[in-house]
């Protein structure tokens, strides 16, 4: 078991799990293969202390040195805005990802640890857009229907005609 950062958090690496929060209400999250096995390489034979480690690897890696390491991989990649990039925006990217692909937003919530969903709502770039407003959603269903209502019906007796 090695600690994440907070006292309250932990990865169990032996079964794949992080926990978060205080008893009664601890919440475990699987971590996925790929994630799992670079924690596995990275942490090596360690068994406590931080994940993440500074240049010697006897303290925790400070904020400073993440922001850093991260605008270094973002400028190395060829982001334009690089500058501005931190360690928030990644965690950013994974939900306005997720919610971009679909992903039903109580799941994002679950995935970021809000306990408000408005929180969550707030990653979602298109919650503006128009075109999801239940208004035009609503539109176009009785748009439909009503076109259904008024096709004439090919056979209003109920044979079945044979197309020779």
């Amino acid at each position: 078991m090695v600690p994440s950062g907070g006292d309250s958090a932990a990865i169990d690496i032996e079964c794949g799990l992080e926990t978060s929060g205080n008893a009664p209400n601890v919440l475990f999250r699987r971590i996925l293969a790929v994630p799992l096995h670079a924690l596995e390489t990275y942490v090596g034979e360690r068994t406590t202390g931080p994940i993440f480690v500074n240049a010697d690897g006897n303290d925790r890696l400070s904020y400073s040195t993440s922001y850093a390491l991260i605008r270094c991989l973002a400028k190395r990649a060829g982001i334009a805005s690089a500058a501005k990039i931190g360690p928030h925006s990644l965690r950013h990217s994974f939900a306005t990802e997720l919610l971009g692909a679909g992903v039903p937003l109580q799941d994002v919530q679950d995935a970021m640890g809000h306990a408000d969903p408005r929180t969550t709502r707030a990653y979602d770039r298109s919650r503006h857009n128009l075109d999801r407003h239940p208004t035009y959603t609503m539109a176009t269903h009785l748009r439909r229907t009503a076109a259904d209502e008024h096709r004439p019906d090919p056979d209003p007796v109920g044979r079945t005609t044979d197309v020779a």
